[in-house]
């Protein structure tokens, strides 16, 4: 991960977004799953200080989903994603 603020695996995840938040600070992730047919199991890393993650919305409003784990130890976020689906992140510091 030298030299990148952020690390996706497996391949079938993209990382298709990294934006400021519209409203209360943090960062928007927006993750990709390009697999048909699997619900892909990934680990989003980063090198920013990140204290809390929350699935939101496309429009960055909280869906209410505990399915985010952080992994602060390893500097890391295990996410599900489903087919052909992008899943919305807000890390917060």
């Amino acid at each position: 991960m030298e030299g990148s603020f952020f690390s996706l695996e497996p391949a079938e995840l993209v990382l298709s977004t990294v934006k400021p938040a519209e409203a209360g600070g943090g960062i928007i992730v927006r993750v990709f799953n390009a697999s048909k047919t699997e619900t892909i199991q990934g680990q989003l890393e980063t090198m920013l200080d990140v204290k809390a993650v929350v699935q939101v919305t496309l429009e960055e409003i909280g869906t209410g989903d505990d399915a985010i784990q952080v992994e602060q130890a390893i500097g890391a976020i295990l996410l599900a994603v489903p087919p052909v689906k992008i899943v919305t992140l807000k890390l917060s510091p």
